[in-house]
């Protein structure tokens, strides 16, 4: 995936957080763009948003099943079958089109929202679409924090140094970024490893437990 209208030298801005990322864009004519790229908390799905129209090229690993509004993939990792997915409003409304290379090209229109994931099958990613489809940014920002509360209230360490407070709880949202509740680290589809590799699910839940957040070492 690229964002072609993006690149290193008309970034004047950013503000990371694990949940939401906030660019700030301006290009040499001084046209201004926000855009958040949003990490749905407890599911294999973020996405992205932006103030102002912002083009988003894709190309496949091999083909997508094209649907108006959804792009689908099935491919097999390992042994186990995934869907990757990009979910946007529409082919007329996102000016959906393919170029001659295989790129597949969709533009965001003003706070419009798409939603990119992986799921095991075409059902969970209708399960996660239903959920979140026609929300607004400001909305699934909301729904985010809601689902965090009770876990950015636990474990926490307070500083008086005010710069260090801001790392502290950056640092605590991190941790939690890390897993699902099914103890499957994010950053692997593929079960083996957190079924089978120390790193990915037991060193992640016990920096967890250190966060505050203990349930998920039993």
């Amino acid at each position: 995936m690229k964002l072609p209208m993006i690149n290193s030298n008309n970034i004047v801005g950013f503000d990371y957080d694990p949940f939401i990322t906030k660019l700030k864009i301006k290009n040499q004519w001084d046209a201004k763009n926000n855009i958040s790229f949003i990490n749905i908390a407890d599911e294999n799905v973020f996405a992205i948003s932006a103030k102002t129209p912002l083009l988003i090229a894709i190309k496949p690993h091999s083909n997508f099943e094209v649907k108006d509004g959804l792009l689908t993939e099935h491919f097999t990792d390992r042994g186990e079958n995934i869907v990757s997915y990009i979910a946007f409003d529409n082919f007329q409304q996102n000016r959906f089109r393919v170029l001659e290379d295989g790129t597949y090209i969709i533009q965001i229109f003003e706070n419009e929202v798409v939603f990119f994931g992986g799921e095991e099958n075409e059902y969970q990613v209708n399960r996660a679409l239903d959920r979140l489809k026609n929300k607004t940014l400001a909305e699934l920002t909301a729904q985010n924090e809601q689902s965090l509360a009770n876990k950015m209230n636990q474990g926490m360490v307070h500083f008086a140094n005010p710069d260090f407070q801001k790392v502290l709880d950056i640092n605590h949202r991190i941790v939690y970024s890390g897993i699902d509740e099914g103890g499957a680290c994010f950053g692997a589809l593929n079960r083996i490893y957190y079924l089978m590799w120390i790193r990915d699910g037991s060193m992640t839940s016990s920096l967890m437990a250190r966060a505050g957040n203990t349930e998920l070492i039993k």
